[in-house]
């Protein structure tokens, strides 16, 4: 049986158009992947200085094993002209994904963004919005 150049591409592009539409069992796997590694954000609602807004990360809950842990979170203030407000690259022999630190945000709603990347399951994106009012930190 011959096996044309044609039929190889109708054959790969059919897999990854059948792999783009997961199944209901593991779109029900992702909801649960998503679930698992998606962390506790606190921040204020409300902010009265801008000039130390607190931001603390926890993902107590996910393992930090050799094969399984989080590798990294990462902190961004998506209103700001530079973003990217902090980040924490951990290892197992840390024994908590948790990152806890003070930003600075001017005056208005901000949506604060996290994105933490685990060992086996890759990247996971968490989202809060909150506002600084008080006039107390210029654009940052």
């Amino acid at each position: 049986m011959e096996f044309s150049r044609r039929d190889f591409l109708k054959g790969t592009i059919a897999a990854l158009v059948a792999s783009s539409f997961p199944d209901a069992a593991h779109g029900e796997e992702a909801g649960e992947l998503n679930k698992a590694h998606e962390p506790l954000i606190r921040v204020p609602k409300v902010a009265q200085d801008g000039r130390v807004v607190p931001v603390t990360v926890d993902l107590s809950g996910h393992p930090m094993e050799e094969d399984h842990y989080i590798k990294s979170i990462e902190i961004f203030d998506m209103q700001s002209k530079t973003p990217d407000r902090g980040r924490a690259v951990l290892t197992p022999a840390t024994g908590r994904a948790f990152l806890s630190t003070r930003v600075k945000m001017p005056d208005g709603k901000h949506n604060i963004k996290v994105v933490i990347e685990c060992s086996k399951h890759g990247r996971f994106e968490s989202a809060v919005t909150m506002s600084v009012v008080g006039g107390q930190c210029k654009e940052v």
